[in-house]
């Protein structure tokens, strides 16, 4: 008997009601209401550990103390945030900029990828709390700031900008082809529209980054900004002030990574992926260039690809280091100021001061690698942690994802020292601020790797019986392998910048407080050879990290 239009409407408003008040709610109303509940939940655990735990102790102040501290102060935000915005707005136009011109150039003229990718990472590997005191000496008023935040945001718009023009559609790439047309206007007709969405995404992630890079290089040398606000405010004990300036910075990062998202999936409605574009943290995935296999090659070709693996990393370190040479002569400095590697060389090696010079350098360096060491471990320990929870319970990812995003955008050089002042200045407060940083990679590429297995090898499984935590152990583990090298690409470089920085602005051991000591007393010489120290060390991690991923893609992960 055919059901009746008046059943249906019964049925239908039935199951309505089941479904309830929550299920009825539209995604972006669950997310709003998402939201609003963890800024409540925020400042609610931010007001009772400042009633019970902190209390009487000066450290963490109520909420409401610090937003009328705000108010009182709001003349020393009126003068200091403007500064910092401007060096960090025209940090992030340079560093953009530059990226997806050199992004294009890959592009278009792929043998400069495998020079120009070994500088690329050479930037991204060299902490800018190292190359902050080279930036002071070689440039001159706000440069200094604007040069660390567009070298802190060039590497990681590269890399995504690139995946995203390579990740066009190949049928209409073919289809351009077919008609005659060349690689400008496959470049305008298809790429340059699918790469719009990974675009903003790298901008989102860039601004909290040029932030930090003009707060940090306000922090060497400046008359205002924040940076400056900062450290009279830690010079003081002026606690209100010091969440003060964490907050306000904190919500101009978090307002610049909003608008961009709203700007994105504005732009991008018309994309697959305009979805993510506002929204999605993703780091994208670094790109690596191809090597071919010595098994796989025959005779002759055997050698050339030998060749290849030991020439182009020994074409892109004379590169750097002829680079290194003609930026300094460029600059017209002095020798007493600037020094090239043959002097760094003689500093470190064949001097005859050469081991009173590298005995320091070398224990500071061992200090910092363990403190980026155990915060690095940590950090990934629980990214990879709530990676396996959200995947399991796909509803908290918005959640969790909030937390990450807000531990992304908090000024670093700002919160060490409080973390300093909560937990001591030793080496835990270190580990806090590398887990700090660790987390939001490899938190945001597991849970992609994780979500990367194959639906017929979950449907296999599960046909066989197998529960979801089979299929996290036998599927889903295997498949992030790979995800999580990349993750530790990321991570690395970052756990021993946020070491350097808690070094200098807290625990005052390791090489982040030698290379300030020495920029404070001009020994150009312990600053240009801690430099490079610091360089080869975070780019030899990255490889290691590199040769892991590679490892496991080739095993199939």
């Amino acid at each position: 008997m055919s059901s009746s239009p008046l059943r249906n409407l019964a049925v239908e408003k039935d199951r309505d009601s089941s479904v309830g008040f929550w299920g009825r709610l539209s995604s972006k109303g669950r997310e709003s209401i998402g939201s609003i509940g963890l800024v409540v939940g925020f400042l609610a655990i931010w007001e009772l550990l400042a009633r019970t735990v902190f209390s009487g102790r000066f450290l963490i102040p109520p909420p409401e103390t610090v937003l009328w501290g705000i108010w009182q102060d709001r003349g020393i935000y009126q003068y200091s945030v403007p500064t910092t915005v401007h060096e960090a707005a025209l940090g992030f136009l340079w560093g953009n900029l530059a990226a997806i011109l050199v992004a294009l150039l890959f592009l278009l003229v792929p043998i400069t990828e495998r020079i120009g990718m070994g500088m690329a990472i050479v930037s991204y590997c060299l902490p800018i709390v190292a190359i902050a005191p080279i930036l002071q000496i070689l440039l001159t008023g706000e440069s200094p700031k604007i040069g660390l935040a567009a070298i802190s945001v060039f590497f990681t718009t590269l890399i995504i900008v690139l995946t995203g023009l390579r990740s066009a559609d190949p049928v209409s790439l073919e289809l351009i082809k077919v008609y005659g047309g060349g690689s400008l206007k496959a470049l305008r007709k298809v790429r340059i529209p699918t790469v719009l969405p990974h675009l903003f995404r790298a901008l989102q992630l860039a601004a909290p980054t040029a932030l930090l890079g003009a707060i940090l290089g306000e922090f060497l040398g400046g008359t205002q900004g924040l940076g400056v606000a900062m450290i009279v405010a830690q010079a003081e004990l002026h606690i209100t002030l010091m969440w003060g300036l964490i907050i306000v910075s904190s919500v101009i990062a978090a307002v610049c990574y909003v608008v961009l998202g709203l700007v994105g999936r504005r732009l991008t409605r018309w994309s697959v992926e305009a979805g993510s574009s506002g929204g999605s943290t993703s780091m994208g995935t670094i790109p690596v260039v191809a090597h071919a296999s010595l098994s796989d090659a025959q005779g002759f070709s055997k050698l050339r690809v030998l060749a290849s693996r030991i020439g182009l990393p020994l074409i892109s370190v004379a590169f750097v280091l002829g680079a290194w040479n003609v930026s300094l002569k460029l600059f017209g400095l002095s020798d007493y100021v600037a020094k090239g590697p043959i002097d760094v060389w003689n500093y470190l090696f064949s001097g005859p001061m050469a081991s009173q010079n590298r005995d320091p350098i070398i224990s500071a360096l061992w200090t910092t690698l363990r403190d980026a060491g155990f915060g690095l471990v940590a950090g990934c320990v629980v990214g990879c942690a709530l990676a396996f929870v959200v995947v399991l319970m796909p509803r908290i990812e918005s959640y969790v994802l909030s937390w990450g995003i807000t531990l992304r955008v908090l000024p670093l050089a700002a919160v060490a020292p409080l973390i300093g002042a909560v937990f001591g200045r030793g080496v835990i407060a270190a580990i806090i601020v590398c887990a700090m940083i660790s987390f939001f990679p490899t938190f945001v590429l597991m849970v992609g790797g994780l979500n990367s297995a194959t639906p017929g090898s979950i449907a296999l499984i599960h046909s066989y019986g197998g529960n979801r935590w089979k299929t996290m152990r036998k599927v889903r583990i295997p498949s992030s392998l790979s995800a999580l090298f990349a993750a530790l690409k990321i991570a690395a470089p970052g756990a021993l910048t946020g070491a350097l920085v808690t070094e200098w602005t807290v625990t005052g051991n390791g090489l982040g407080a030698q290379v300030i000591v020495a920029s404070n007393e001009s020994e150009f010489g312990l600053i240009w050879a801690a430099i490079v120290i610091i360089a080869v060390v975070s780019i030899l991690l990255y490889s290691v990290a590199g040769i892991g991923e590679r490892l496991a893609a080739a095993q199939g992960y």
